[in-house]
């Protein structure tokens, strides 16, 4: 099987990661879940734009517990093919969303690239609407491994106000190096009951009315921009010893407790003089 190459492809047989047979043996097992060190945005040159210009706002990467780790308050550090005057690489890393964006010189294949702190495993990559930014169409964002090889790739194909592309197919979820602290990994009744009672429950991410619904419950408004925050909160519930120990104090419970409402009844005292 030497030299052979494997290539995943989208439904537009778009190529979202390639990798080479090195050592042929009786059965070949190819690894598509490395850890992303890297991620590059590139805008490729085509027939009729030979020089392009990549203009980014705020980038976004989200691991698998809901944070933001392209943040040079991260450890993150960026670098780019070429820079436009003041517009550097690290404009884009430092989590503010105001007038600073990253832009290149006018160039073949442009690109602008983060490295992690540490390689992890990358569900989200965002990028913050920016009065700067014109177009994102064409624009190939590709997660990295440490050695640059490609572990998976998108291309954005229509522009929006803040573009958002989904790599959480590229990740099991049993590869995730961020475990939940609490040692009972298993079902967790406390908060479970937790989760249902205040309907924070989500079946279908395109739902908005359940997204909203989860926002709310979690104490952020309706419309959130950021679902980053929305997941740090729950995933910091999720983690909370609280719920393991309600676990513990119920675990000898046959089934839930019952309540009965009582009154209180105000008791009258007897009012009694002293003599001085």
């Amino acid at each position: 099987y030497s030299g052979v190459k494997v290539s995943l492809l989208s439904k537009s047989r778009f190529t979202i990661a390639e990798r080479n047979v090195d050592n042929p043996i009786d059965q070949v097992v190819m690894d598509f879940t490395t850890l992303v060190k890297r991620i590059r945005v590139t805008r490729p040159s085509t027939e009729t734009s030979p020089e392009g210009v990549l203009t980014l706002g705020e980038v976004t990467a989200i691991d698998s517990t809901g944070r933001n780790v392209a943040l040079t308050s991260q450890g993150a550090t960026a670098t780019c093919s070429s820079q436009y005057n003041f517009n550097a690489p690290q404009n884009v890393i430092n989590g503010v969303l105001d007038w600073r964006v990253f832009m290149s010189l006018r160039e073949p294949d442009p690109w602008w690239e983060v490295t992690l702190d540490i390689p992890r495993v990358i569900r989200k990559v965002r990028f913050a609407p920016s009065d700067r930014v014109t177009d994102y169409s064409g624009v190939k964002v590709s997660l990295l491994s440490e050695n640059h090889t490609i572990i998976a790739e998108q291309t954005i194909e229509n522009y929006v106000d803040q573009v958002s592309l989904d790599f959480t197919w590229a990740f099991p979820a049993d590869h995730s190096p961020n475990k939940c602290h609490k040692p009972n990994l298993a079902f967790n009744r406390g908060f479970e009951d937790f989760v249902t009672s205040n309907n924070i429950v989500i079946t279908d991410p395109a739902n908005e009315d359940q997204c909203e619904r989860a926002r709310e419950e979690l104490g952020f408004e309706p419309d959130h921009p950021f679902d980053t925050e929305v997941c740090r909160k729950f995933n910091d519930f999720m983690c909370d010893p609280f719920f393991t120990g309600l676990d513990h104090v119920t675990e000898s419970l046959e089934g839930p407790p019952q309540f009965e409402q009582v009154t209180y009844d105000e008791v009258e005292y007897e009012e009694v003089e002293y003599e001085a």
